[in-house]
């Protein structure tokens, strides 16, 4: 990164249904549009558990064929003389009521001197972040897990991005487009260890997925931030809480104030930007104040320009206490030459919210190089990126639920 140190609730159960009282199923095809002998996956969300299954199709002529559980089956699609549409019919019984999904596939004849053609090619969705190491993909209610990757387009356009709990159903959506993709999860499902399943779909309906290891556990993600918070937000034996301002003045009782120089003014979107990255994951608040402003109380951040200079970092944050040496009064934040001088906004961003961090959550011990972190977090010192793990985000709650000096 190249900065420099220095600084004088439980989780309900899953929904049974969606919202409205009534039990709810979704039924998806992949692929939509095949030739006679392809085969066609037939994926089932339902919730809550249906008692059974049965499937049909409808023309009942020429007859494909089923097999399968509840909740995937497999249709083989007929020989048809003509491009024929088939609704393909899920009639799924729960203990008080029955609902019937369907979805229609397109089978086509077999092209000039017969023999059938391969199925659309399906889209593609790869995983860079998180990994399943039992640490960073482990979440619970409250946090945000982000899913860093890349969706491919097959036959045709790429059009969503879906995660789906381990027994199928449906957990968050979003709107994608062929590349890189950032999105949060914020909805977890059942309770426990277990592979969700991250699906691309294109404008077909034909989709492609690949499992994601994680652990739904409220227990195990509060270990894991008091661990954090021992070795990166605390001093002395046993260890005490060292948090930027208190409960009255510090963050979550009034926005952290940000003082620019006037230097820094004409990156004030950048500054925004880091600022909306700790909002985001922890939800504190920020007030960006201008060179001819001023800051009210003693509890603050400033950042300063010395652009002209070539240190060895980019960026140098200092941290001052006043009143009590776990209770950080006052930040500082200087821009040096490798930081105007980087590449593009994005690792601008990077480098101020790596800064922030080092006022609002890592403790430092005056050191260059302190405060860091070695998980690939904002915090990390060689290879940080734009995100806070689920315990960080946590971590971060907690710490600021203590008045600074506080036991662990």
């Amino acid at each position: 990164m190249g900065c420099g140190g220095g600084g004088k609730s439980p989780i309900p159960p899953t929904p049974s249904n969606d919202g409205s009282g009534q039990p709810s199923a979704t039924l998806t095809a992949n692929p939509t549009r095949v030739r006679g002998g392809d085969v066609v996956t037939l994926s089932l969300s339902a919730n809550p558990t249906p008692i059974s299954v049965s499937w049909e199709q409808v023309p009942p002529q020429p007859r494909g064929t089923f097999t399968g559980d509840r909740l995937q089956a497999i249709w083989t699609a007929p020989s048809v003389s003509s491009t024929t549409e088939f609704s393909l019919i899920a009639n799924i019984v729960f203990p008080a009521t029955t609902l019937s999904r369907s979805v229609t596939v397109t089978v086509e004849p077999p092209g000039n001197g017969g023999g059938g053609n391969p199925p659309p090619s399906p889209p593609a969705v790869s995983i860079s972040y998180p990994t399943p190491d039992g640490r960073t993909n482990v979440v619970a209610e409250g946090v945000k897990l982000t899913l860093l990757g890349n969706v491919r387009a097959g036959s045709y356009p790429v059009s969503k991005l879906q995660v789906l709990d381990a027994d199928g159903f449906l957990v968050q959506e979003w709107t994608v487009s062929d590349g890189g993709f950032r999105v949060d999860l914020e909805r977890f499902g059942t309770l426990g260890a277990k592979a969700i399943r991250i699906r691309v779909l294109d404008s077909q309906g034909n989709y492609g997925e690949i499992p994601l290891e994680v652990i739904n556990n409220p227990g195990l993600l509060d270990q894991l931030a008091k661990d954090f918070l021992r070795r990166y937000c605390a001093a002395g034996e046993p260890p005490r809480l060292v948090r930027f301002g208190d409960l009255s003045d510090g963050p979550y009782a009034r926005p952290v104030q940000v003082w620019l120089h006037r230097g820094v003014e004409p990156y004030i979107s950048l500054v925004q930007e880091a600022c909306t990255f700790w909002t985001r994951y922890s939800g504190i608040e920020f007030r960006i104040l201008r060179a001819d402003e001023r800051p009210t109380g003693d509890v603050y951040i400033v950042i300063e320009d010395k652009f002209d200079v070539d240190a060895t970092y980019a960026a140098e944050t200092i941290r001052g206490s006043s009143s009590s040496p776990f209770k950080i009064d006052f930040g500082s934040i200087t821009l040096y030459r490798g930081w105007w001088s980087a590449s593009d906004d994005e690792r601008k961003i990077l480098i101020l919210a790596h800064e922030l961090g080092h006022i609002v959550m890592t403790r430092d011990d005056n050191n260059i190089g302190s405060g860091h972190t070695d998980d690939g977090s904002v915090m990390d010192g060689i290879s940080p990126r734009l995100v806070l793990h689920p315990y960080h985000q946590t971590a971060m709650r907690i710490l600021y639920s203590h008045q600074p000096g506080d036991s662990l």
